[in-house]
């Protein structure tokens, strides 16, 4: 039945009120930034963010209105001003989305500082862009973009790769580098270094494969082959620890300098396997070694972070000084004596220079890559002081200075050899190998956050530089006892142990944001075996731990939850609240996080500036 002439002018008008009020209201949301779309609304009323997604209050996206050229030159230092390039209003900052990692943004004071490595140059004309947000009052009112040119200065010698036969599941690829200036001695250069990349058959797209580097221990050849990554396996036939040598300098000890030859030139095969396989995915390289290898892989790590998100380091030495007496004499040869202690950062000696923990504590960027490591206590050739045994330069241990400086990583030891596995656990006995760059759960890329877990209330004592027995220090073999009889080792401390163990975080379910950041976390307690005996751990993923743990966490490689120094920050996990600041690097670290085997989010809220900080905490910031 039609509705009267009467009713259909009153409908037809209710009509047009509700499309005028409807009107009204979208233009006061995008006036105000509070359009919020149903799946938004209902998210709204959830206790908090839902994991992996954000309450954005933004309008939608807002032209980019500031395009800042930034020519830079390999090996050299430059500094861009974005308040001054952009016309900045006061109160403004700028915040980066993504970008290499090697650029340190001040988002205070408006500054963003870059020294391109050797490795990051190219053709001239070529831009790389880097999106940057305007935020003031805690809103996003402006965008810009920085658009970075490198100049190519270091042009190094490239390798000449073949392919050989390979496998049913492998390519193999022959490579032969003929040294320059740049990557040799004077005296050596003209030499040609052997290399061989494998690259798995199975690549389904670009960009799918993790890359990895693997370094040989003493005496060793280039062997790789990974059914799972691309593997880069280039050779130290010196034995130069996987850095490099120096000659010398009217005499025949003192060195003038050391350059890092040696990892250069695997360097520039890494680079080679980059450029020439587009399914290999530069995110998300590695390095791993054991022994010589093991040192040189975290030496690779630290000098060359930006490009390295995860480093596997077993049984090496990290301290140059603290190599036992036969070592030192015989990397003499390449980098002279030990001379006088470079205690601050402005000396140098290469002995301290290639110190780790003197890495970590002068240069921040060392901090961000993942590091997976191992030592033995009955190790005679590298000795367990590797990880105990304070630096001469820094006073920290490696153990320490990871702890200390907040780097993310596992550290497993028990009662093996150099390569030889403990008498009463077996193989492998801490669980199945974690490869952190194609992990389901948590794994590492230079472009995703991580969590750096430290200090955790289940770690076991790895003990120090004190007998348990009594026994006289061996400058060779430190406090090892026989690698074949259980039990014996007269290293203090406990005989086995993990430290960080079972600890993970949720990768899949980051929320990575200007104005907060969000991650689950939990235990790893799954199958395994039972404490073999008092002062053992538990076998496999079994934790045998008490809950909660309480750990610190830091938030390493952060693409847009970026900070100032000292700048203020409040949290949540579970019921536990409070307020933080950032350290004089920007690093975002908050103490005492109770984990359990059930996943828990921690959330993380800038402070702007004209906030305060109890009320957020008051009001609850997360809703």
């Amino acid at each position: 039945m039609a509705p009267r002439p009467q009713e259909a002018r009153r409908r037809k008008g209710w009509r047009w009120g509700a499309v005028a009020l409807c009107t009204l209201l979208c233009v006061r949301c995008i006036a105000t930034g509070q359009l919020l779309e149903a799946e938004t609304l209902s998210e709204a009323r959830q206790s908090g963010l839902a994991p992996g997604r954000r309450l954005d209050r933004q309008p939608a996206p807002l032209p980019t209105d500031c395009r800042l050229p930034w020519l830079l030159t390999e090996e050299e230092s430059s500094t861009l001003n974005l308040q001054e390039g952009c016309k900045s209003e006061p109160g403004l900052r700028w915040f980066p989305r993504g970008g290499p990692r090697g650029i340190a943004w001040d988002t205070a004071r408006g500054f963003a500082t870059y020294r391109p490595d050797w490795l990051e140059g190219g053709d001239a004309g070529m831009t790389r862009e880097v999106e940057l947000e305007g935020w003031r009052d805690g809103r996003l009112v402006r965008r810009a973009a920085v658009e970075l040119r490198i100049d190519d200065a270091v042009a190094p010698a490239q390798p000449v790769c073949v392919e050989t036969e390979g496998t049913e599941q492998l390519r193999t690829f022959e490579c032969l580098l003929t040294t320059d200036s740049f990557l040799d001695a004077p005296s050596k250069v003209g030499r040609e270094m052997r290399s061989l990349v494998t690259v798995p058959r199975a690549a389904s797209k670009p960009a799918s494969l993790p890359v990895r580097l693997w370094l040989h221990g003493l005496g060793g050849r280039p062997n790789s082959a990974s059914a799972g990554s691309i593997g880069i396996a280039p050779h130290d036939p010196d034995n130069t620890y996987w850095w490099g040598y120096g000659e010398p300098d009217g005499s025949n000890t003192a060195m003038t300098r050391v350059p890092d030859y040696t990892l250069r030139q695997s360097l520039v095969v890494v680079a080679w396997t980059l450029a020439h396989f587009a399914e290999a995915d530069p995110n998300r390289l590695s390095v791993q070694g054991s022994s010589m290898g093991g040192a040189g892989a975290l030496q690779a790590s630290t000098r060359y972070a930006r490009h390295f998100a995860w480093a596997d380091a077993a049984l090496g030495q990290h301290i140059p000084r603290n190599h036992r007496p036969a070592r030192i004499r015989t990397l003499s040869k390449f980098y002279g004596p030990p001379g006088p202690l470079a205690l601050d950062a402005d000396e140098f000696s290469i002995w301290d220079d290639l110190d780790v923990t003197r890495q970590f504590l002068l240069h921040p960027e060392s901090r961000e890559p993942f590091v997976t490591t191992r030592h033995g206590k009955d190790d005679t050739t590298i000795n367990f002081g590797a990880a105990v045994q304070p630096s001469p330069a820094t006073g920290l241990s490696f153990y320490g200075a990871l702890a200390a400086l907040r780097v993310g990583h596992t550290a497993v030891w028990d009662e093996g050899g150099h390569g030889v596995s403990d008498p009463l656990l077996p193989t492998h006995w801490w669980g199945p190998s974690w490869d952190l760059t194609t992990d389901g759960t948590s794994r590492v890329a230079l472009n995703l956050a991580h969590v750096a877990f430290t200090k955790a209330s289940h770690d076991p004592d790895p003990g120090s530089m004190v007998s348990r027995d009594g026994a006289v220090w061996d400058p060779e073999a430190g406090f090892a006892g026989n690698v074949k009889v259980a039990g014996d080792t007269h290293w203090g401390g406990a005989i086995a142990g993990v430290l960080n163990r079972g600890l993970r975080w949720k990768s899949s379910e980051i929320v990575d944001e200007v104005e907060r950041f969000s991650v689950p976390l939990r235990l790893l307690d799954g199958d395994g075996g039972a404490s073999p005996g008092a002062g053992y751990p538990c076998l496999g993923k079994r934790l045998c731990a008490a809950l909660p743990v309480r750990v610190d966490v830091t938030l390493r490689r952060t693409q847009a939850f970026r900070f100032s120094a000292n700048e203020p920050f409040v949290w949540r996990s579970g019921q536990r609240s409070g307020e933080g600041r950032a350290n004089a690097f920007g690093e975002v670290t908050v103490a005492g996080v109770e984990v359990t085997t059930q996943w828990r989010p921690i959330l993380f809220r800038r402070v702007w500036p004209h906030e305060s900080t109890a009320a957020l905490l008051k009001d609850g910031w997360e809703k």
